[in-house]
């Protein structure tokens, strides 16, 4: 960072010049909810997306945002992963493309030990477990 003071004219003038820095994208990018994930989660409806140059297709759990990232929590149950499915999947949403909500539901949420769940900075929405709204199409 470079500081000047101008003083010509009678009066001061400050100027600040700063190098270009590569900002990690959470400074920059809005930090809300994916429509797309939000209408999933709400609808409870299955999804097929691409993360990490894999095809999945998941339930989607949890949205919210986690150590300064909006992310998603899905229950895979489809597509390519390095693990045996089904299996608990934990995405930067800012890492997902190709994301397209399919017309298939599914029940809602699945029973999980307290120790299990994220500790979200800030959750936006969670599915509702299976015995509740059971206005699922």
């Amino acid at each position: 960072m470079e500081l000047s003071r101008d003083a010509g004219a009678g009066r001061a003038r400050f100027t600040f010049r700063i190098a270009h820095v590569s900002l990690p994208k959470w400074l920059y990018m809005p930090l809300k909810p994916h429509p797309q994930v939000w209408k999933a989660i709400k609808q409870r409806r299955i999804m097929r997306l691409v993360h990490h140059d894999k095809q999945r297709i998941i339930e989607p759990h949890d949205h919210g945002i986690l150590n300064s990232s909006v992310q998603l929590l899905a229950w895979q149950v489809a597509g390519l992963s390095s693990r045996p499915l089904p299996n608990w999947l934990l995405m930067k949403v800012d890492e997902i493309s190709d994301m397209i909500i399919l017309k298939q539901t599914f029940p809602g949420g699945r029973p999980t030990g307290s120790a299990r769940h994220v500790r979200w900075d800030k959750l936006f929405i969670r599915v509702q477990p299976a015995d509740e709204g059971a206005d699922v199409a």
